[in-house]
């Protein structure tokens, strides 16, 4: 699931127009397959790693229903489309933003990836999934996505969580990744564009809050 997540994040960022990404993302891949870095290995994501959070879904839940009625979740295949909805993406900018005012040239970076890419991933992603929707908020805390946005997640967040979402990705652009145990992480070598993984999952194994880190050297 975590290697899904994050090929099908950095795939939909290929797909944007020439004006977000250039017209050569492809072969920028190709050509530097072997000296992207592996963020999922690097970070270590295993289910041990993992944060789990119980989200609130109703009290009506497909896989809920499965076990109780101790049936194989094949038999919901017609039941448990009707529980499904399209998936709301949230994306939380704020470490993105963080840089905004440094210089003229990242802020062009910056309105492009905010005005172009995301709302172009939000609506590739939002029109080929669907999920059974979160009832309540997500939860966020400092320790999620590893500590890396720990001083970076504004309180009103922490405090409330996120509503109206059923998949919450932290966006920023770091040339090194700090985990909250002080792990540091070279993530922007030659020819990587982005990288990506979830971080939180829900009591059913679905994620719910990932990052993706825009490497602005490439």
């Amino acid at each position: 699931m975590n290697l899904i997540f994050a090929v099908s994040l950095l795939c939909s960022l290929s797909l944007m127009s020439s004006s977000a990404v250039r017209a050569g993302t492809w072969q920028t891949i190709r050509n530097h397959q072997q000296s992207r870095p592996n963020i999922s290995q690097q970070l270590k994501p295993t289910h041990e790693h993992y944060v789990y959070s119980e989200l609130d879904y109703g009290s009506d839940h497909p896989f809920d229903r499965s076990l109780q009625q101790q049936i194989d979740v094949e038999i919901l295949d017609n039941d448990g489309a009707n529980d499904l909805d399209v998936l709301r993406l949230r994306f939380l900018t704020e470490p993105l933003n963080s840089l905004r005012g440094q210089s003229s040239a990242i802020d062009a970076k910056l309105d492009a990836i905010l005005d172009e890419v995301l709302p172009a991933v939000k609506q590739t992603w939002e029109s080929h999934l669907n999920v059974v929707p979160v009832q309540g908020v997500i939860p966020i805390q400092r320790t999620d996505c590893f500590g890396i946005y720990n001083s970076l997640i504004p309180n009103s967040i922490l405090n409330n969580g996120v509503d109206d979402a059923d998949l919450v990705v932290f966006v920023s652009a770091m040339d090194v990744l700090t985990t909250g145990s002080g792990q540091q992480i070279n993530v922007c070598g030659p020819g990587t564009l982005a990288v990506a993984t979830s971080c939180v999952m829900d009591q059913f194994d679905r994620p719910i809050v990932g990052f993706i880190n825009f490497a602005f050297q490439s």
